[in-house]
């Protein structure tokens, strides 16, 4: 059996958790901050200075 010190410094495993780590993070961020720099569709349609029709978008 490999010594855990071995296991650990491991890029077998080490590259993708760290990956998943990080964007883990981000998404975090991401959420955390969503209300302040997220827009909703009809935000940036009436940006665009265009009207924003909800029921047109009823499939």
């Amino acid at each position: 059996m490999a010594n855990w010190k071995e296991i650990v410094k491991s890029p077998t495993w080490l590259f993708p958790t760290a990956l998943l780590l990080f964007l883990g993070f981000i998404e975090t961020v991401h959420v955390i901050k969503h209300g302040k720099y997220c827009k909703t569709e009809s935000e940036w349609v009436y940006e665009q200075g265009m009207d924003y029709d909800k029921e047109s978008l009823v499939d």
